[in-house]
């Protein structure tokens, strides 16, 4: 019996010696990190919107994500206030802080995105962080790093920016909703780049440029929501995201991107 019930549960991955609870079609054996707020088993259903609270990453050995505010939780996923400041933010464990010298790797977010309330006063526009490994100290220096940019006095999406390494990407973006948002970074023999995709569509790609990396302290933890310097993070609810390292044979990112979502789109939609 026992041999049966792990064929079939087995079925959706390629690794039928993981337990239950940290199965999905996405991981293999170079994904870091993967949380999924929108999958009730991975944290406690009563109050979980709650500050402390812990989501389940679904890697194996990977640490608990934990609620550094009390944030709203949509049934699907956490919503961030735009117009807050403050914690607003979860917190990833330590195995989303890449070690040094990684040359290929992609960050992956599913997000319900605000298309305005980012704001309607001053003239500048204005950023707004979506998540991202801040080294403390360093106001350039993030490992990786999603933002958006809204523009006022509208208080639209006018902007999409992906940084890894000190190498940053910019895409225009002006459109909300149910939207699957990837950055990649790849170091190119002596230069480095980064690529940005939205449903799994290329929409910009740096130029190369000479590599560099960003090493964090153990201290400096990856959030979803606000990452320092930042005053405010983005406006809606996050549902999913995940850190995949690439650097290795395996599956390229357009097949994991076309995994993920295959396996995810339809229940984030309905």
């Amino acid at each position: 019996m026992v041999g049966l019930i792990r064929q079939s549960v087995g079925l959706h991955t390629n690794d039928p010696t993981l337990p239950l609870l940290q199965r999905d079609a996405l991981i293999d054996e170079r994904t870091v990190g993967l949380v999924d707020f929108s999958s009730g088993w991975a944290y406690s259903k009563a109050n979980p919107g709650l500050a402390g609270a812990r989501v389940k990453d679904l890697v194996r050995g990977g640490a608990d994500a934990i609620l550094q505010d009390n944030l709203a939780y949509d049934g699907k996923g956490f919503v961030f206030l735009a117009a807050g400041a403050g914690a607003l933010e979860i917190n990833l464990g330590s195995n989303w802080r890449l070690p040094i010298g990684v040359t290929h790797f992609a960050f992956g977010i599913w997000l319900n995105l605000a298309d305005t309330g980012y704001g309607s006063t001053g003239t500048s526009d204005v950023p707004y962080s979506i998540a991202g490994l801040y080294k403390s100290g360093a106001p350039t220096g993030y490992q990786w790093l999603l933002s958006l940019s809204a523009a006022r006095p509208a208080g639209t999406l006018k902007s999409l920016q992906f940084i890894a390494n000190g190498r940053s990407v910019v895409a225009n973006m002006s459109v909300g909703g149910l939207r699957y948002l990837v950055g990649e970074y790849q170091v190119v023999g002596s230069n480095h780049l980064s690529r940005l995709y939205v449903d799994k569509q290329l929409v910009a790609e740096s130029a190369a440029t000479a590599q560099a990396y960003v090493d964090p302290a153990p201290t400096d933890p990856a959030v979803i929501g606000r990452v320092v310097p930042f005053a405010v993070s983005h406006g809606g609810a996050t549902y999913r995201a995940w850190l995949q390292r690439l650097d290795s044979d395996g599956a390229s990112l357009i097949s994991v991107m076309e995994r993920d979502w295959a396996a995810n789109r339809d229940r984030l939609v309905s």
